[in-house]
């Protein structure tokens, strides 16, 4: 079975072109990244593969699932540590994690964070947005 397949996979915002109908098959078990210039559509073709942007055509599956009929399943299968959390200097700091973060404190924060309830995020957010003001 392949870990991940592609079929013309695209997806636009408005006008801008961001990934532009890639087809791609990985074979289970293999270790792939993805490489290329900002703008590129790494990002977007990740978050389309985790089901947290939508394609705007074209097929993708997850361990057998498609990415746009079955998130859930893909979700049971598969593990996403975004960069954002090793990649903010303040961020570290705010959780005292220190300028290294490891994989193992990016998992703790990312399994915090995912058993909040949206509420618990728009009380954050509105408290900075006050402060702020």
């Amino acid at each position: 079975m392949n870990a991940i397949e592609l079929v013309a996979l695209t997806r636009r915002f408005d006008e801008v072109l961001a990934v532009d109908h890639l087809d791609l098959v990985v074979a289970g078990g293999t270790i792939f990244g993805l490489l290329g210039p900002n703008g590129a559509g790494k990002s977007t073709t990740i978050k389309m593969l985790t089901t947290l942007l939508p394609p705007t055509s074209g097929s993708a599956s997850v361990a057998g699932f498609d990415v746009a009929k079955d998130a859930a399943a893909v979700r049971r299968h598969i593990g996403y540590v975004p960069q954002l959390l090793s990649a903010d200097g303040q961020l570290n700091e705010d959780l005292a994690l220190g300028t290294q973060v490891t994989v193992r404190a990016n998992a703790h924060v990312t399994k915090f964070l995912r058993r909040r309830p949206p509420t618990y995020f728009y009380r954050i957010l509105s408290a900075k947005l006050r402060d702020n003001l």
